[in-house]
Parts: C-alpha cells; structure tokens; sequence
C-alpha cells in the first residue's frame, strides 16, 4: 500500500510494457485495448475510473 506523497518508480527493458502499463493505468487507452483487469485498493477499476483519478492520483514522466 502506497502512503500519501510516496513515489514509485517503474523500471524495466526495453518493450517490457512499462509504457503500456502507464497509459492502461492513466486511462489512455479503452477496455477494449488491453486484456486483464485493474485493482485498486482491491476493488476493480474499468477505464472511465482509471480516468477520473488520473490527474489526482498519477503521474507520467519519461526521459527525454
């Protein structure tokens, strides 16, 4: 369980996904573009949720 202002880093080679997780979890991409389900807390998330906390709750920085 995450704490409040805690940061998490996703590490990985490349192609692992590490980008495709975070478009799933920030709500770009739609049900229909991804297999598998999203827990949150222990509860199911579908995308329109996903999207709804994307901005309160998530963060993307990649390198440049």
């Amino acid at each position: 369980m995450r704490k409040l202002g805690e940061i998490l880093g996703i590490c990985g080679e490349n192609g692992a996904g590490k980008s495709t997780l975070m478009k799933i979890l920030s709500g770009s991409y739609v049900d229909s573009e991804y297999e598998g389900d999203i827990y949150v807390n222990g509860k199911r998330w579908n995308s329109t949720q996903l999207r709804m906390h994307k901005t309160k709750e998530l963060r993307w920085f990649t390198k440049s």
